[in-house]
């Protein structure tokens, strides 16, 4: 079966969303983003939170945040039989955040996309021309933000933020016997302005709005080590940074229990085409709009301890460059992530496992594509 009809299910905060289809692959990077240790939300709680950023309500002036995430596994299914599976990678993240009584500083270093498969029960083709052959494939892929924010306390119920944020975004097809081919997009030649305004009163009612700016349609630079043809004929596909809306409400209901209520909607401008599979479906138009609600639960036990529970899911989804084929919608993306803080005198531990799933069918086809991804993450805070 020369054509491959794969989505790899990646996650992000904001980060590459889109990219054109190259070869017989599709990616989407929407339907599953890991975000950085959530206890029962998303926009609130989190003392170092690169979605967010914000005061702290502390009386130290400098944290710092060190953090892996790893894929525990990454399965995709084409009518039930294994297609890929997870080759197993740990990701490095990195915050800092220097404040002071009305003004903050935020740097944070975040590998957001946690993709590392392996194909398996195929023998894999590509046409590039020569066609090569492999049996043996892998396909990372990875989009590191680089973001600077600056948050000024207004008032003593309105913090703000505005921020820049940079992308590095590489994915690769890999056959040992063959040798790779890389896509990648290089920081600072793609840039992103993010503007966030939050309100607390009374420790009881917390509400935030986030505004990101997109930076769509970036040609991904080619390398490569085909060894079956020293100039071979590759697609250049674009990447697309999706820009963010999104809201926040969190009702703290008790004095250690809190619920909360979110919503992220993604936007990008697009133009589209998919010659490669114009006789099956080719989108048209452009603008892109997605909507994703969060709903949450945060309880603290103890003072030096926190967990949390979170349920993401679209009401409205779609991807111009899905597939090449009209799809329907059997399970429609979701997230679960239980998330769980302890502190120690000067150190934070934070502990997060993501669950994440989805499943389609072909319109007109008895074909069926299932996703079940398992994520862990681990932190260490340190406040000076």
């Amino acid at each position: 079966m020369k054509r491959i009809f794969l989505f790899l299910l990646l996650p992000v905060m904001l980060k590459a969303q889109y990219m054109h289809p190259f070869e017989d692959f599709n990616f989407d990077y929407t339907t599953n983003r890991v975000e950085y240790f959530p206890i029962g939300n998303i926009g609130f709680d989190t003392k170092l939170n690169p979605y967010n950023p914000d005061i702290i309500n502390d009386s130290a002036s400098i944290f710092i945040n060190v953090s892996a995430y790893t894929n525990l596994s990454q399965t995709i299914y084409e009518n039930d039989e294994k297609r890929f599976i997870e080759d197993r990678k740990v990701y490095p993240n990195f915050i800092a955040q220097y404040q002071n009584d009305w003004y903050a500083f935020q740097v944070s270093y975040v590998n957001g996309m946690l993709s590392s498969l392996e194909g398996i029960n195929r023998n894999w083709s590509f046409n590039f021309h020569p066609t090569v052959n492999t049996d043996v494939l892998f396909i990372p892929a990875v989009n590191t933000t680089l973001q600077l924010t600056s948050i000024f306390k207004l008032n003593d119920q309105f913090n703000a933020s505005i921020g820049i944020i940079t992308n590095n975004f590489e994915t690769q097809f890999i056959m040992p016997d063959q040798g790779y081919v890389k896509y990648k997009r290089n920081f600072f030649d793609n840039i992103q302005v993010s503007a966030a305004l939050n309100f607390n009163y009374n420790d009881f009612i917390l509400c935030y709005l986030l505004f990101r700016s997109e930076s769509p349609d970036k040609e991904l630079e080619i390398e490569h080590s085909l060894v079956s043809n020293s100039n071979p004929s590759l697609d250049h596909p674009d990447v697309f940074f999706n820009g963010l809306v999104s809201a926040g409400i969190k009702i703290n209901v008790l004095e250690n229990l809190g619920l909360s209520l979110e919503t992220k909607n993604d936007f990008v401008n697009y133009e589209a085409d998919s010659p490669y599979f114009s006789p099956y479906y080719t989108p048209e138009g452009s603008g892109q709009f997605n909507a994703r609600i969060m709903s949450g639960i945060n309880y603290k036990p103890f003072d030096f301890a926190q967990i949390g529970i979170l349920y993401s899911t679209y009401f409205n989804y779609k991807n111009p460059f899905q597939r090449g084929y009209a799809a329907d919608i059997i399970t429609s993306p979701f997230t679960i992530i239980f998330g769980a803080s302890v502190s120690y005198s000067m150190l934070d531990f934070n502990l997060q496992y993501q669950y994440s799933g989805y499943e389609i069918s072909a319109q007109g086809f008895d074909y069926v594509e299932k996703y079940k991804n398992h994520y862990l993450g681990f932190g260490v805070g340190v406040k000076m």
